[in-house]
């Protein structure tokens, strides 16, 4: 339905400010009971990639759970589509000034490159199974 709609346009109505955060409670509890899942990963970063662009500005609220927990779950399971939330995120809002942003920018990146760094020790990436951390062409 996101797909569909897209984007509600520059504010949501009244009644509708803390939809975003509502549905990122429920979110949040369904990744930390199965977020170690490859397909449940795959699916609710869609859904999550679709909500930052119908939310829009909105979402910034959430941002830094966000983070946090896309943070969290690339480092335990090693998803790709956890560090590409990340991404996403960053690309729409890399530029915002606000603080507790961009510290939750700066712990992702830390724990992001740690894990990566461990991943990668030793092993090629063309070594490293789907489900994790996937280099594409020209690094296999």
């Amino acid at each position: 339905m996101l797909a569909v709609i897209d984007t509600f346009g520059q504010e949501l109505p009244a009644a509708c400010q803390s939809t975003c955060e509502e549905a990122w409670v429920i979110f949040d509890s369904f990744l930390t009971k199965y977020g170690d899942n490859y397909d449940v990963c795959e699916r609710v970063s869609r859904v999550l990639r679709l909500g930052l662009n119908f939310f829009g500005a909105s979402s910034k609220l959430v941002l830094p759970s966000v983070l946090n927990r896309m943070a969290g779950a690339f480092v335990a399971t090693g998803f790709a589509s956890y560090l590409w939330i990340g991404g996403k995120i960053i690309g729409r809002f890399g530029n915002e000034p606000d603080p507790a942003l961009r510290t939750a920018f700066d712990q992702l990146f830390e724990s992001v490159s740690k894990k990566l760094v461990n991943m990668l020790g030793g092993t090629p990436p063309s070594q490293i199974p789907d489900g994790e951390f996937k280099f594409v062409a020209p690094y296999t």
